[in-house]
């Protein structure tokens, strides 16, 4: 009984560590050279699951559509998901860069929040 218990908290802390680490290997990766990482956080206004773009808003008129790269991660009440799992209305962070000096912005990671939901 106490083995299965090390056991489990042994798997958890070691799934933690590689999560930690594929996300800071993921914003590391974009954070280097010309193309820092950014942030937006607004609402989830429009989803485009054939082309992999999210349009977001943040205020009354501020809305900036964001193009998923290949190895986005889309989480979504803490758990791994995918552009699917969103909808028009979620509360979103989304981490991104440019791909040129006033480029497309390039996803690399959208967290949605629910706060006071039970979505989750």
């Amino acid at each position: 009984m106490c083995g299965r218990k090390n056991i489990k908290s042994v798997l958890a802390v070691v799934f933690v560590t590689l999560l930690v680490t594929a996300f800071a290997y993921q914003a590391s990766a974009y954070s280097v050279g010309d193309s820092p990482l950014y942030t937006y956080t607004g609402k989830v206004l429009e989803i485009d699951n054939v082309h992999n773009y999210v349009t977001v808003q943040a205020g009354s008129d501020n809305a900036f559509s964001f193009k998923l790269d290949d190895y986005a991660t889309v989480m979504k009440c803490d758990k791994i998901g995918s552009l699917t799992d969103l909808k028009a209305g979620d509360l979103v962070t989304v981490y991104y860069f440019q791909e040129n000096l006033g480029g497309r912005h390039i996803a690399s990671e959208i967290n949605a929040v629910t706060y006071g939901m039970k979505s989750c």
